[in-house]
């Protein structure tokens, strides 16, 4: 199903959502390894505020972007 804008329909969905309900907006964490979704956020309006690591739950670590609406 990829290329199909399916992951901006959802994105924006949830982005009315907040509006909406007066929410301050929407996050998320993603890996870092992953610049194609990172470029969706933020041409869906979302930068990234903040770097870090995760830890899996295979017990890998991995390098994580926290993403916030501006």
């Amino acid at each position: 199903m990829r290329g199909r804008g399916l992951a901006a329909q959802l994105v924006r969905g949830l982005q009315a959502f907040a509006e909406e309900h007066h929410l301050a907006g929407l996050s998320c964490t993603v890996r870092a390894a992953e610049a194609g979704n990172i470029a969706l956020y933020e041409r869906l309006g979302m930068e990234i505020v903040q770097r870090g690591e995760r830890a899996c739950l295979t017990g890998a670590v991995i390098p994580v972007v926290h993403m916030r609406s501006r």
